[in-house]
């Protein structure tokens, strides 16, 4: 897997002028399968992630494969689809691990106010440890 992984990290810096550490450079299945992993990794047993409506359909069961509790975010064609500041706040607890922001087609994202993007960003913090 080190060779796939220096390969990927050549090309990158080769054809798109990036520059990653190796420790950077991660291969998977897909999407779904690296949510998943970062869910196996952060979330304990209670811990929720609030998942806005319409949802991959797979996210609740990865939540709770992992010990966490999906909180599902209505938002419906009489707010513009748009998942709002108020229901962040609204939904967002001591026990909020994560939020899902599935776009850019999902309308929930798509529409999100600037606002709604500075509170996500108040929620959401990825830490790594080495």
């Amino acid at each position: 897997m080190r060779a796939l992984r220096e390969a990927v990290q050549r090309k990158l810096r080769r054809e798109n002028h990036l520059d990653y550490s190796l420790a950077s450079v991660v291969i998977a299945n897909g999407a779904k399968q690296i949510i998943f992993n970062a869910f196996a990794a952060t979330l304990n047993d209670g811990d929720e992630v609030l998942i806005p409506v319409p949802y991959w359909p797979s996210f609740p069961d990865s939540v709770r494969f992992n010990g966490g509790e999906p909180v599902f975010i209505e938002c419906g064609l009489e707010q513009g689809c748009k998942l709002t500041p108020e229901q962040l706040e609204q939904h967002i607890s001591e026990r909020t691990r994560w939020l899902i922001l599935n776009g850019p087609g999902n309308p929930a994202v798509r529409c999100m106010t600037e606002r709604s993007y500075w509170l996500w960003r108040t929620c959401c913090v990825v830490t790594r440890t080495c």
